[in-house]
C-alpha cells in the first residue's frame, strides 16, 4: 500500500492543486463566462449570427455565404472563436438579420433585393438540399430550432428546403421567427441593481422593469415564390398571405429571400431556456442502463471474488501440503510454479511503458473532464469549451504520463530519455495525424468546416511546448523515487511455456476482455454517437460519470480474472 502511495501521490497532488486553481479562478462571479443573462430593452436592436451549414447526411460543413443569399450591411466581422469552437468547425459571422427590434412584430420583410442564381448555383442548391443541408442562426447565444409539426420536438437548425412526391426540390427562402421572452423578475432587478451600482450605472426601476431576457428562438419556414415585386406583397403588417405563395423551386432563375418574426411574452425562466435542446424522449433509458451495468459489474464481482477465493484457497491448501523437495515441485502446476518469473521485463517494455503513461493520462483527462462537467463549468451555451477542456486537462496531466512510465522503465530496468520522448510523442502523434489527414479531406469538399492552418500550429504548439516537457517533468519525478521492491525476485533462466489451450489464444482473451466491458456501457455509448452524428446536444454527464465509474470497475474486474487464468496455466506474459 505504502509503494502505490508513492506512486500516486505527486501527480494526484498536481492534478489536486490545478484543480482548486481551476475552481477558485472560476467562481470570482454567480454566472459563469459567457452564461450570464443578456438583458434587452423595448426597442433595442438585437443581434443574430449565423452558423456553417450542417447535415446529418455529409457531416461536411458548408459556408452559408457560398450560397446566393444576402450580405449584412451593418456588420461585416463575426467575433474570434474558441480552440474548441474552430476544432470543430464553427464559423459563427454576422447575419442578414439585422433589423430584428425587440417587441416589435414583423409579418413579412426583404431582406435585400432580388439575387440571380447561376446554373452551377442551381446545382448546388438542389444537391444541399437533398443531403438535408440545416441553416443554423444563433440569438442571444441561443441556437435556432425548428419544433417538428408532427411530433413537437425541437431540432436544430432549419432545413434549407425539402423535396415533393416528385423528388423536386424546393427553397425555404422564409423564415417566420417567433422569440419568447421574459421580463425581469423582482430577484433579477434586485441582483441588476447591484451590479450597476457596482458598475456606476443605477437605472431607475422603470428601466429596470423594461429590460426582458431571450427564452426561446424558434422559427418556422416557407418557400415562397415572390412576384416582379415583392415588397407589394410583403410587408410588416402582413401575417396572413404567407400561403397564398407558390413554393420556390431550387432551379428559379433568381431568389428573394424574406422573413417575419413574432415576439410573444412567457413565463418561464431564464435559466431553464436550454431544457428543449437537452432534454432527451428517452431519459429513462439511462436509468435501466446504470441499473443494468450496476447488476452486471455486481454479479462480476461476486463471481471474480468466489472464484479467486476458492480457487486460491484450493491452491493454498494443496501447495501447502507440499513437501519441499524439487521432483514434488516440478510435479506441480499452477500460478505457484511462475511465481518467480511473473515480474519479468516484457517484450518491447518501452512502448508498454508509453502506452501505459499515455493511458493514465487519458484516464486522467476522463475523470477531471467529467468532474468539471457535473460542476456545471461546462455549458452549452459555451460553444466548444467542453473540447478546449479536454485538451487543457491532457496538455496539463502530461505530467502523469511522464511519471507513470518511468517508474515503469525504472522497474524493467530500461530508463531512457528516449522512451520518455517516446511517451508523449506516440498516442498524440497518431491522433495528430489521423486528424490532420482527416482535416485534408474536409478541405477538399469544403474549406469552411477544414481547421485554419494557424489552429493546427497552435494544436502542435501546446503539444511540444507544453505537453511534451511536462512529460519530462513527469519522468524526472519519477526516476527520482526509489525503485519499486518487487515481492520476488525474478530467475536468470526464464521458464518454458507450456503451449495454451483453446480457451486461453491470445486473440480471445483480448475480445473476451473487451465485450464485458463494452455490455455493461453500450447504451450510453448508443447516446454519446448519437448525440455526434444527429447533432444534438449531450449534456447527461452524471449519467455519463456513473457510467465512467462502472467501466474502470468492469475492466479491473475482467483484468483480474484474465491475468489469473492466465497464470494458472503457466503463461507469465500477462503484462501485454
Amino acid at each position: 500500500m505504502t509503494r502505490m502511495l508513492r506512486i500516486t501521490s505527486t501527480p494526484c497532488v498536481c492534478l489536486a492543486l490545478f484543480t482548486l486553481f481551476f475552481l477558485c479562478s472560476s467562481v470570482a462571479s454567480f454566472y459563469l463566462p459567457g452564461t450570464s443573462p443578456h438583458n434587452y430593452r423595448d426597442n433595442d436592436n438585437i443581434e443574430v449570427q449565423v452558423n456553417v451549414l450542417t447535415s446529418i447526411n455529409t457531416h461536411i460543413p458548408r459556408a452559408y455565404y457560398k450560397l446566393p443569399s444576402c450580405y449584412p450591411k451593418k456588420k461585416t466581422h463575426g467575433e474570434p472563436e474558441n480552440l474548441g469552437e474552430i476544432l470543430l468547425g464553427d464559423r459563427k459571422l454576422p447575419s442578414p438579420y439585422e433589423d430584428l427590434t425587440v417587441g416589435e412584430d414583423v409579418g413579412c420583410q426583404v431582406l435585400c433585393d432580388p439575387i440571380s442564381v447561376s446554373d452551377e448555383q442551381k446545382t448546388e442548391f438542389t444537391k444541399l438540399i437533398k443531403d438535408d443541408y440545416h441553416v443554423n442562426l444563433i440569438m442571444d447565444n441561443l441556437p435556432l430550432a425548428h419544433v417538428h409539426p408532427e411530433t413537437g420536438t425541437f431540432s436544430v437548425g432549419i432545413p434549407l428546403g425539402y423535396l415533393d412526391e416528385k423528388g423536386r426540390a424546393f427553397v425555404y427562402n422564409h423564415l417566420h421567427f417567433t422569440v419568447k421572452y421574459t421580463p425581469l423578475s423582482q430577484e433579477d432587478q434586485q441582483k441588476q441593481r447591484a451590479k450597476d451600482m457596482k458598475a456606476g450605472t443605477l437605472l431607475e426601476d422603470d428601466d429596470l422593469a423594461g429590460m426582458h431576457r431571450v427564452i426561446a428562438f424558434v422559427a418556422k419556414p416557407y418557400s415562397l415564390l415572390h412576384g416582379p415585386n415583392p415588397a407589394s406583397l410583403c410587408t410588416s403588417s402582413n401575417f396572413t398571405a404567407l400561403d397564398m405563395y407558390q413554393p420556390l423551386p431550387a432551379d428559379s432563375p433568381q431568389i428573394v429571400w424574406s422573413y417575419g418574426v413574432t415576439w410573444e411574452e412567457t413565463e418561464e425562466q431564464w435559466q431553464t431556456r436550454w431544457d428543449v435542446y437537452l432534454n432527451m424522449e428517452d431519459h429513462e433509458i439511462h436509468w435501466f442502463s446504470i441499473m443494468n451495468s450496476t447488476l452486471i459489474v455486481l454479479f462480476l464481482t461476486s463471481m471474480v471474488a468466489v472464484i479467486l477465493m476458492r480457487a486460491l484457497r484450493r491452491d493454498f491448501t494443496k501447495y501447502n501440503r507440499v513437501e519441499v523437495d524439487p521432483e514434488d515441485l516440478h510435479e506441480e502446476t499452477g500460478w505457484k510454479l511462475v511465481h518467480k518469473d511473473v515480474f519479468r521485463p516484457p517484450t518491447h517494455a518501452w512502448l508498454l511503458a508509453a502506452l501505459a503513461g499515455t493511458g493514465a493520462q487519458l484516464l486522467g483527462m476522463t475523470f477531471a473532464v467529467l468532474v468539471t462537467a457535473c460542476l456545471g463549468f461546462v455549458a452549452p451555451a459555451n460553444r466548444g469549451v467542453l473540447v478546449t477542456v479536454l485538451l487543457v486537462f491532457f496538455v496539463f496531466l502530461g505530467m502523469y504520463a511522464g511519471y507513470i512510465s518511468a517508474r515503469l522503465l525504472k522497474v524493467w530496468g530500461q530508463p531512457s530519455w528516449r522512451y520518455i520522448f517516446a511517451t508523449g510523442t506516440i498516442v498524440p502523434g497518431i491522433a495528430f495525424v489521423t486528424f490532420f489527414i482527416i482535416n485534408l479531406a474536409v478541405r477538399t469538399q469544403s474549406r469552411a468546416g477544414a481547421v485554419p492552418m494557424a489552429t493546427m500550429i497552435a494544436v502542435l504548439a501546446m503539444w511540444f511546448c507544453i505537453s511534451l516537457p511536462l512529460v519530462f517533468v513527469g519522468a524526472v519525478v519519477g526516476y527520482k523515487r526509489d525503485t519499486i521492491k518487487l515481492p520476488v525476485a525474478t530467475n536468470q533462466i526464464p521458464r518454458c511455456v507450456p503451449p495454451a489451450s483453446w480457451h486461453m489464444n491470445p486473440w480471445l482473451t483480448v475480445a473476451i476482455g473487451g465485450i464485458l466491458p463494452f455490455g455493461a456501457v453500450f447504451i450510453e455509448v448508443f447516446f454519446i454517437f448519437a448525440a455526434v452524428w444527429l447533432n444534438r446536444y449531450y449534456y447527461v454527464f452524471g449519467f455519463l460519470f456513473l457510467v465512467a465509474v462502472i467501466l474502470a470497475i468492469t475492466c479491473a474486474e475482467i483484468t483480474i480474472v484474465i491475468c489469473y487464468f492466465q497464470l494458472c496455466a503457466e503463461d507469465y506474459r500477462w503484462a501485454w
